[in-house]
């Protein structure tokens, strides 16, 4: 395999790991959840 093509793949391997951390989604929920429960405790 040429330098260039062995340099090139390693470069598209590389940001194809690099892709997922960039990605990310933000933080959810931000905010507290309720729930509602249409029973009575205990």
């Amino acid at each position: 395999m040429p330098a260039m093509t062995r340099r090139a793949s390693l470069g598209v391997f590389a940001a194809g790991l690099a892709a997922p951390a960039l990605a990310q989604a933000p933080a959810f929920p931000n905010r507290p959840i309720r729930i509602f429960v249409p029973f009575a405790a205990g």
